[in-house]
């Protein structure tokens, strides 16, 4: 698990172009299954499931969502960074684009 965790969130070492692609492909994906996920429990009359499942309370969807989008960003920088060091470039240059 910690291989994973460090595959996703750190920011030493190279990522090549498969990788980094596969990578950024299923961590699209998983925020994509978070979207649809946040819409059937936050807003279960979207996707017509009635409103059993529902939550009625929108500060726990926005602060679950605010976390989810924080690790989001924080395992997208980390691939950015990574793909950056396998070109031979500092992460720094993130920053300037």
């Amino acid at each position: 698990m910690g291989n994973f965790i460090r595959s996703f969130f750190g920011f030493k070492g190279r990522l090549n172009r498969k990788k980094y692609f596969i990578r950024q492909v299923c961590l699209t994906l998983f925020v994509f299954l978070l979207l649809v996920m946040f819409a059937a429990i936050f807003h279960p009359d979207m996707l017509n499931l009635g409103p059993a499942i529902g939550m009625k309370s929108p500060v726990t969807g926005a602060m679950t969502a605010l976390v989810f989008a924080f690790l989001f960003f924080a395992a997208s920088l980390s691939l950015d960074v990574r793909r950056l060091h396998d070109m031979d470039m500092s992460g720094s240059w993130l920053f300037i684009f």
